[in-house]
């Protein structure tokens, strides 16, 4: 019967590590992608000379 319950709830916590982390992770992986893009755009053109620190400290700051 422990065998049993102790399958069970390893199964339950998958489940809710699929549900729950997985997005998330997905979700800061894509931010990343998106802020290297962004920051190469921005790195393209000379006449957008904003701080691209910023944006990096704007999005680290954000999802830390």
């Amino acid at each position: 019967m422990q065998i049993f319950d102790t399958a069970n709830l390893l199964s339950t916590m998958l489940l809710a590590f699929f549900s729950f982390a997985l997005p998330i992770i997905i979700f800061v992986i894509l931010i990343n992608l998106m802020a290297k893009f962004i920051r190469r755009k921005l790195h393209q053109k000379s006449y957008v000379k904003f701080n691209q620190r910023n944006i990096a400290d704007t999005f680290s700051a954000n999802f830390c």
